[in-house]
């Protein structure tokens, strides 16, 4: 018998911390006569787990009807499958539903029950049946009754299969997914997409779930009227389209029905995880990105956790990494697939970050990025942090036998195994990085990536930012380097956080994220904690913030600094204490004929920094002016309780390098330890992840300079500068994992600027790669001999540290490492 448990940052499995590198493999797109192939293939790819759904619709193919041994068809014996992988040594991840997406129809809903109970479908305003556009399929009601009914019947089935195979029962499952991509099959986030369902509004007379809700939070009928300025007779009429509400009700309202929608899907997963339980699998719930869409893209890790942590579940959410989401992995692409993996962590900084879904391809054209990109993907989201993941896809399928909708080329050019169990070239892409993964398996666990700046942001910004007042007004330019023109301010300030990112990302200032509806840290840690606001803040983020200053910590607020809560709400608190005042609005450029050219602001190291639009402060008895326009302040520090503020009256912008110049120029002296990691002179994106007797450094090319560079890394007492007796040289759009500071049975690694992969366990033999033509250099802090493909190399001593030289060819250097009294 097994266990898994969770322990801080580290999955442990019978007692060891494990690494999951997991391949996505569907056996219900697969001929059976060929499930052994692929799952030979993951295993000799270093992988150490396989994922699977386990379709619905394909188990139950009439009501009542199971099959999970392959008595109606071959392929539709999972348990054969399952005892397959777990011969082979390979852990699961099932993933049953009761929605699975995975390109299949109906996201694996039995295709008889929309037939025979149509009520089982969600409503749209006018009644219509409610669907995910661009994919046709329905949208059930997840807590309407026969739903439930049939889904916990499936349930009931499933999960005592699962039981059967759990590691606690020595079977090869360690993680459940119950559902997938929680978001009311995409419609969680479309105020008009879907339940408008008696159960859910009543029927006119009697009211439904969401006015209880209401009614839970705001105590009455009369209090509701006046927080929406109406007068609703009764509560029933407490309705999504109620009208007669002025500005601020509309507001409100359309506020507290997203919130009681995002609740609504939080409460069937809580479902999910006690059917999972009643019917005995204990092994980890894991639920990916909750609420999916959400801050852009990847979820309400924070919310749904400490949702589910109320009701007593403790789960882990998980987050997807495409590389489509990035493209190319350059100043443009790889902050973005950043950001969604620091979306994941707002969850818990002490929690593993797991890619559930990592994959390089797609399954159309017209959405494949250039597969070549996919090492920097992979090794940009290790070196950020990321604990465990999953290729999504790594063996294509055959489509025929279940009713999937994508071709046997499940991700174009992209699958690592084709549906015929030919090795592709990624497949070689990621067994490199795999192999990479497994050797430093046991020195990876636990470690953290270190930050220098927390973003906060706020659920309630992002919802407002999408809200159709009549005041919004949006088109796209393209041309004029703003990618949307909005008199929606929240929307403003949310398309800025993507242009701020990239810039501390090129900027090598390393930022989490935090919501500050959610914190998951302690005010007063020491990182610099940024808010982009448009001028609101729930009372509670905000008191948090006070206690953060009041704790030394310092902030930086653009493009103002909040003064009423989202329901509209004054509360100045935050503006007292930054001596926050605006002067004059001024708009962007091109809005009125003969406005012609971009604003430019000036600092007294630089001039002509563009901006589209800003607020001019007055500037505070106690502030200092750092940044001006046309001579007024635009930007100032100011005592902030303990600590200090920085207000900015604009939105970081990405128009030009002197952009990047400024922000680095405001910023680097709130930093009181300097950078954790950065290129010497920038010219490399860097980043670090460390414990106690192991750190590894990163470093990728995403401007496509041809020039060299050393690293600089933060350490107790200074900053450790490498290399020494060499340059750094990373090609253009690749990346290298440098393990740094490592404790060795005969010493310690103090760098290498190769990838090293260790070979033994004793950590003499390793394999060293990179760049061909240019030299490798590894020190060490104390003598040593090394030899390099058999010859000894030269070893140095320079300021404390034994060091060799060798040259990288075409395929990875041999060294050999010897203690120098061996």
């Amino acid at each position: 018998m097994g266990h898994i448990r969770i322990e801080g940052r580290t999955i442990q499995i019978d007692g060891k911390e494990v690494l999951l590198r997991s391949g996505e493999i569907h056996y219900f797109r697969i001929y059976k006569s060929r499930w052994r192939t692929m799952l030979e293939k993951a295993r000799d790819n270093h992988l150490n787990t396989i994922a699977t759904y386990i379709p619905w619709d394909f188990h139950e193919p009439e009501e009542g009807r199971f099959d999970f041994t392959g008595e109606t068809l071959a392929e539709r014996d999972v348990v054969g499958f399952l005892e397959l992988a777990s011969s082979m040594g390979l852990y699961v991840i099932a993933k049953p539903g009761p929605f699975i997406n995975a390109e299949y129809v109906d996201g694996g809903h039995p295709h008889w029950m929309y037939r025979q109970y149509p009520e089982t479908v969600s409503a749209k305003p006018n009644g219509s049946p409610a669907f995910w556009v661009g994919q046709g399929n329905h949208v059930p009601q997840q807590l309407g009754d026969r739903f439930l009914e049939l889904a916990e019947c499936w349930y009931a089935q499933v999960i005592p299969l699962l039981k059967r195979f759990s590691i606690e029962n020595g079977g090869p499952i360690i993680l459940h997914q119950p559902d997938n991509e929680m978001n009311l099959l995409f419609t969680g986030l479309d105020p008009e997409g879907s339940l408008y369902d008696p159960k859910v509004l009543g029927d006119g007379d009697t009211p439904g779930l969401f006015q209880h809700s209401l009614l839970e939070r705001f105590g009455s009928l009369e209090e509701l009227n006046r927080r929406y300025g109406t007068k609703a007779a009764g509560l029933a009429a407490i309705h999504p389209k109620l009208q007669g509400t002025d500005a601020q009700g509309k507001k409100r309202l359309y506020l507290d029905w997203m919130r009681f929608r995002t609740e609504y899907v939080y409460r069937y997963a809580a479902l999910l995880a006690r059917w999972s339980r009643k019917y005995g699998l204990q092994v980890p719930n894991t639920y990916n990105e909750p609420i999916n869409g959400f801050f852009r893209g990847p979820g309400n890790h924070a919310a749904f956790a400490a949702y589910m942590k109320e009701q007593g579940e403790e789960i882990l959410t998980t987050c997807h990494s495409y590389l489509k989401y990035g493209y190319h992995m350059d100043a443009n692409g790889l902050p973005k697939i950043v950001f969604r993996l620091e979306a994941l962590k707002m969850q818990a900084p002490d929690r593993p970050a797991i890619a559930i879904e990592v994959g390089a391809g797609w399954m159309t054209l017209d959405q494949v990025p250039n597969h070549l990109n996919y090492p920097v993907h992979l090794r940009t989201l290790l070196g950020h942090g990321m604990d465990g993941y999953n290729y999504f896809i790594f063996a294509s399928g055959e489509k025929g036998f279940s009713r999937t909708y994508v071709t046997d080329a499940y991700d174009l050019f992209a699958d690592p195994v084709s549906a015929y169990g030919e090795e592709n070239t990624v497949y070689r892409m990621t067994g490199e990085f795999n192999r990479f993964a497994a050797g430093w398996e046991r020195e990876l666990a636990g470690t953290a990536k270190a930050y220098d700046a927390v973003i906060g942001l706020s659920q309630e910004l992002y919802l407002l930012a999408q809200y159709a007042g009549s005041e919004l007004s949006v088109f796209e330019d393209h041309s004029s380097g703003a990618s949307t023109l909005s008199a929606n301010r929240s929307k403003q300030v949310v398309d800025s956080i993507e242009a701020l990112t990239k810039m501390l990302t090129m900027s090598n200032v390393q930022f989490a994220l935090m919501d500050l509806d959610m914190p998951n840290r302690e005010p007063g840690f020491p990182e610099l904690l940024i808010i982009p606001n448009d001028g609101t803040l729930s009372k509670e983020a905000m008191e948090y913030v006070m206690r953060h200053g009041e704790k030394g910590g310092k902030v930086v607020f653009y493009p103002e600094v909040p003064v009423q809560t989202p329901d509209g709400l004054d509360l100045p608190l935050l503006a007292q204490a930054t001596g926050f005042r605006l002067r004059r609005e001024i708009p962007r450029f091109g809005l009125t004929a003969g406005d012609i050219g971009r604003r430019f602001m000036r600092m007294k190291e630089l001039d002509g920094i563009p901006a589209d639009q800003l607020n001019t402060l007055e500037l505070p008895g106690a502030g200092s002016c750092l940044i001006t326009y046309e001579g007024e302040t635009v930007g100032y520090r100011h005592p902030f309780g303990s600590g200090e503020a920085l207000v900015l009256g604009f939105a970081p912008q990405f128009t030009g390098l002197d952009n990047v110049e400024s922000l680095k120029l405001l910023l680097l002296p709130l930093l009181a330890e300097g950078r954790a990691v950065h290129a010497e002179y920038d010219i490399y994106h860097t980043v670090v992840r460390s414990k106690d007797g192991f750190q590894l450094v990163t470093a990728v090319n995403t401007t496509g300079a041809e020039r060299c560079d050393r690293i600089r890394l933060r350490r107790k007492g200074g900053y450790l500068t490498f290399p020494q007796q060499s340059v750094l040289y990373i090609a253009p759009l690749t990346a290298r994992m440098m393990p740094t500071l490592v404790r060795l049975p005969y010493g310690e690694l103090v760098y290498c600027t190769s990838e090293l992969v260790p070979l033994d366990d004793g950590y003499t033999l390793w394999e060293a790669a990179g760049t061909p033509g240019t030299s490798g250099e590894i020190a060490f802090d104390r003598p040593v001999r090394i030899f390099a493909d058999g010859r000894p190399l030269p070893v140095t001593e320079q300021e404390g540290l034994h060091i060799a030289l060798y040259t990288h060819g075409h395929e990875p250097v041999s060294l050999r490492v010897e203690a120098a009294g061996a």
